[in-house]
């Protein structure tokens, strides 16, 4: 007996099948990870790209249910049409997901054959059909393009022009390395899957399209048909209806990351700058709510939304117009008059007592090339006395009298014992009154 034998035999059979099936759920997790892909530094310990790629299992089965509602030809909407709009409004982030990363993979494997392919190709799918016609004999290039093949339809002139100008110099410059066979299946294999979600993917664009017209069409009109069925599968139509609009931009938030809702997928959102995509937003969140209640009522057109969305685009362009190139207008000529000067006896007065005197005019002027003379006043300011000579220098505060009335003048006279006209004729009239007695 041996030494593993006497080990296992405190072991039942049920408890060792129970051991090596965790075994290998464990090992069908960690196969399962398709970020694996872009970390794992041998290519070659990979089998295949399809044990990275669960969601094609799930993907065939939404297919099957998509071809039995498509054999149904009902007009109204089912049990079996509601369950396939919630579970690819589900799959929606992990297609994203799967198919950026096997981009990711393909690009950083491909790298060393076609180096600048990534930086010139930017669309993911011109990409995979460049790698899958050319393969890894990068000179085919150029006979598909000399032979009018309809292979390269898809691009541009100006990008086939950069295509040869960098697979030329990568031709003399010996810079392209090919890699071994097991990776070159790897790369195609990915390409393979990549092309088939984005076929399933262009089915349930099509199934949502007929689908969603016709549950809500309003709404449809108004956001498209992606953000309408994320919508209506998260939340329902007549939730929708009774949801506020400052919670729409909120649905479709993840809270595990930084993410945006559905709204901002919205096309009209998607072709503003950032500066207008929150009034815009708010624009139409508010018109959201309003197509789902008149696509809850029954109506089965979508005048409104085409309605709504029209006035959205029309605002937002007026907003995001430029500034007009207003012209500064000069001043107008002003009007050669004198103005109008109040007359009279009080005013001449108010003149006279105020007019400047003539120790002020000379202290304004000043003499060209002659010092200054200067006073200092109470304050320690020092005050310059212009043309004023040295003989004339006189005190400035004293240079305009006060104004003062003539009852004020009299108490002052009294005070100070100046006798006036009026007072010498009583002492006169009282002197005489005397002397007579």
């Amino acid at each position: 007996m041996s030494l593993a034998d006497s080990l296992l035999d405190g072991f039942s059979d049920d408890e060792i099948e129970l051991e090596s099936e965790i075994q290998n759920d464990s090992h069908e997790m960690k196969k399962f990870n398709i970020q694996d892909l872009l970390t794992i530094p041998n290519l070659n310990s990979i089998s295949s790209i399809h044990d990275y790629c669960p969601i094609l299992s799930k993907l065939e089965e939404l297919e099957q249910k998509l071809k039995m509602s498509e054999l149904e030809k009902k007009n109204s909407i089912s049990n079996l049409d509601t369950s396939i709009l919630t579970e690819t409004n589900h799959m929606i982030n992990d297609i994203y997901i799967y198919f950026n990363t096997l981009t990711s993979f393909v690009k950083l494997a491909y790298a060393p054959v076609w180096p600048d392919l990534s930086n010139i190709i930017k669309n993911p799918l011109f990409y995979i059909k460049i790698v899958n016609i050319i393969k890894f004999d990068i000179k085919s290039f150029k006979d598909h393009i000399i032979n009018v093949n309809d292979s390269f339809n898809f691009l541009t002139k100006d990008i086939i022009l950069s295509l040869t100008m960098s697979l030329n110099f990568l031709i003399k410059s010996n810079h392209s390395v090919i890699p071994n066979n097991h990776i070159q299946q790897l790369i195609l294999e990915a390409c393979e899957i990549m092309t088939n979600i984005n076929d399933i993917q262009l089915r349930f664009r099509t199934f949502i399209t007929k689908r969603i017209e016709a549950i809500a069409p309003n709404l449809t009109s108004l956001v498209g048909t992606t953000v309408a069925s994320q919508l209506i599968a998260t939340t329902g139509l007549s939730t929708l209806a009774s949801t506020p609009a400052c919670n729409i931009p909120s649905l479709g938030k993840s809270t595990n990351s930084i993410s945006f809702g559905y709204v901002y997928n919205c096309d009209i959102i998607k072709n503003i700058s950032n500066d207008f995509k929150k009034q815009a937003i708010r624009q139409i969140s508010s018109k959201i709510v309003l197509c789902a209640r008149i696509d809850q009522s029954g109506i089965q057109n979508g005048n409104m939304g085409l309605k709504w969305k029209e006035e959205i685009q029309k605002r937002l362009e007026k907003q995001m117009l430029p500034p007009e190139n207003v012209q500064i207008k000069p001043l107008a000529k002003p009007v050669d008059m004198k103005s109008k000067k109040r007359g009279g006896r009080k005013f001449k007065k108010m003149r006279e007592r105020m007019k400047m005197s003539e120790v002020e005019k000379a202290q304004n002027k000043m003499a060209f090339g002659e010092e200054e003379l200067t006073k200092t006043d109470a304050f320690g300011e020092e005050i310059g006395l212009g043309m004023l000579g040295k003989t004339s220098i006189r005190n400035i505060e004293n240079v305009r009298s006060v104004h003062v009335t003539k009852g004020t003048k009299n108490t002052l006279d009294k005070f100070s014992g100046k006798i006036t006209k009026n007072s010498e004729n009583r002492g006169s009239k009282l002197a005489e009154l005397l002397e007579r007695k």
